[in-house]
């Protein structure tokens, strides 16, 4: 085949792969709006939510780098949540020195309480050149900036998360690369939370966020197993 022939044949198959994307972009709509996905996952259940009881409201889900409240916009579930006396700084207490690897993750956002909080998270270890084909547990917490915490008349301070699992990532799809199992990430982390003293109610209170499935709408695949029932950890 001439080097004409094989550009044209490239070129056309870009532009098939551009056609899938917005084609499988038309079928998702959702309650806070709508956008053409950019290395993101969609929704299922996205909306604005507040715990038992009342307090400051927050979207049950976290958003990709643009920013933009839309159900296709989003990167993971919110499935754990600290409370009585949290802070975004207080939840990073115990990671480093339970996981001596570990590193931070790629900035997302989240919704709080009427305004923008971003989080790059704290992950077990960089994986960059696929040193290891194994769980990479990563989680973010959010809360409204200008305090650093929700207030919540039942639960008191507290701070909202998203975990999931980057296994083997940046190994390709060939040796296992995958992003989800939230639940086990979600576990993980409370896990390690309660070997530090904390009281740890798993699955406690429902977020209206349960999804599962395979997500193939932005650059990364999303194999969503959400059960909606965030675990509470209790911080001191």
């Amino acid at each position: 085949m001439g080097t004409g022939n094989v550009k044209k044949v490239r070129d056309v198959r870009r532009k098939l792969r551009m056609l899938v994307a917005v084609v499988a972009t038309a079928a998702v709509a959702g309650p806070l709006g709508y956008a053409a996905p950019a290395e993101a996952a969609s929704a299922t259940r996205l909306q604005s939510v507040k715990l038992p009881g009342g307090g400051m409201a927050f979207d049950n889900y976290d958003y990709n780098k643009e920013k933009i409240r839309s159900n296709d916009k989003v990167d993971w579930a919110v499935n754990l949540l600290w409370t009585n006396n949290a802070t975004v700084n207080k939840t990073s207490a115990g990671w480093s020195s339970f996981n001596k690897d570990w590193t931070r993750g790629s900035a997302m956002n989240a919704w709080v309480n009427g305004g923008w909080d971003s989080s790059k998270g704290l992950k077990q270890y960089d994986n960059k050149g696929c040193k290891r084909r194994a769980s990479n547990y990563h989680y973010r917490t959010y809360a409204p900036p200008s305090t650093d915490y929700f207030t919540s008349n039942k639960y008191g301070h507290f701070v909202i998360g998203t975990a999931h699992d980057d296994f083997a990532e940046g190994c390709g799809n060939a040796k296992g690369e995958s992003y989800g199992r939230q639940e086990q990430a979600e576990a993980y982390v409370a896990d390690i939370w309660k070997i530090n003293g904390s009281t740890v109610y798993k699955n406690k209170i429902d977020l209206k966020n349960a999804q599962t499935g395979n997500d193939h709408t932005g650059g990364q695949i999303h194999n969503w197993n959400n059960n909606g029932k965030a675990t509470q950890i209790v911080v001191k």
